[in-house]
């Protein structure tokens, strides 16, 4: 039997990567670290849009006068 593959490109880092049909499961990302990076920036980004609405900005005042109040 032919073994196929499916050959793209990492959508964090940009490296070419080859992956067997067996073990692609709709993989973007070429690993674990650009996995986790991307992740990571993804949280960052959603943190930020969050906290540009008005009730980000209420909630990021309150836990900031509950922090003045304990320092």
């Amino acid at each position: 039997m032919e073994s196929t593959s499916r050959l793209y490109q990492c959508a964090r880092c940009h490296h070419q990567v080859n992956i067997c049909r067996k073990c692609d499961h709709g993989n973007i990302y070429c690993g674990l670290v650009c996995a986790v990076l991307a992740r990571i920036k993804s949280l960052r980004l959603a943190g930020a849009r969050y906290q540009a609405t008005l009730n980000g900005k209420h909630h990021h005042a309150a836990r900031q006068a509950q922090y003045r109040l304990r320092h």
